[in-house]
């Protein structure tokens, strides 16, 4: 989904300090996907990466995204139109089809500060919560898999176990594994309960209200076929970063 071909650090290599905010930058990525603050001219940073991968996720959920199919007379003018109609979409509208996740998601994104490191563990619980509530289970099976050898390498597994007499398995080690499966369990739902609180902590802050913001033009040198890395609309200004300031966490 990303080739990293126009990844950058976010720190300074030498100074290990997050990168300056610029504006003015040109638009740099795939336009449907993004961020606002791309469109806008804005230096890129994490929260774009983040708020890319939650149209990508409403692209695969909708199958489609309000902005595409604008018709325009340059490149330029597409990209602008395309900035305009995602600033014009609420979040509540793009998602209002979706499990209200992914417009919490969204919501986190566009509020995040140029240079705030964002909270992973939350953006990853509301997913994995939205997981165990839509009924599924962990089978570690991807899309990309090959099913049928997976079964194979079951079914034969199996059948080896099945094979054993029960002194080979040994009573000792069936108790160990019982054991284990109590251990997995109980920090498994550890870790439900803190995620649940996680999510009911900061889903009240998110879906406050956002300040109305402008869309500006940037210039702009991407091609559609261009690999994506993005950003939310921030208000105008410079944020300045205390002297004291630590960015030494990733």
């Amino acid at each position: 989904m990303v080739d990293m071909g126009l990844c950058k650090k976010y720190r300074d290599v030498k100074s290990k300090r997050h990168i300056p905010y610029r504006s003015n930058k040109k638009l740099t990525g795939t336009p449907r996907y993004a961020s606002i603050n791309t469109h806008n001219g804005s230096e890129q940073g994490r929260r774009d990466d983040l708020e890319s991968l939650g149209y990508m996720l409403m692209y695969f959920s909708r199958g489609t995204l309000p902005w595409q199919g604008l018709k325009a007379a340059t490149k330029q003018e597409k990209y602008d139109k395309i900035g305009k109609k995602k600033l014009e979409t609420p979040i509540d509208e793009l998602c209002k089809d979706s499990p209200h996740e992914f417009a919490t998601y969204l919501k986190y994104c566009s509020k995040l500060a140029f240079s705030e490191k964002p909270d992973y563990f939350f953006l990853k619980s509301l997913f994995d919560s939205l997981f165990r509530k839509q009924g599924y289970e962990y089978d570690w099976i991807y899309d990309w898999d090959d099913l049928a050898a997976h079964e194979l390498y079951v079914q034969r597994l199996t059948s080896a176990k099945l094979r054993q007499s029960p002194s080979e398995i040994g009573l000792a080690q069936v108790r160990e594994e019982l054991e284990q499966v109590k251990v997995d369990r109980d920090q498994y739902k550890a870790k439900c309960a803190d995620q649940e609180r996680v999510i009911a902590g900061l889903t009240e802050q998110i879906n406050r209200p956002l300040v109305a913001a402008k869309f500006v033009k940037a210039p702009s040198t991407c091609t559609t076929d261009s690999p994506i890395i993005s950003r939310p609309l921030r208000k105008r200004g410079r944020r300045v970063l205390p002297k004291d300031e630590n960015l030494s966490d990733e």
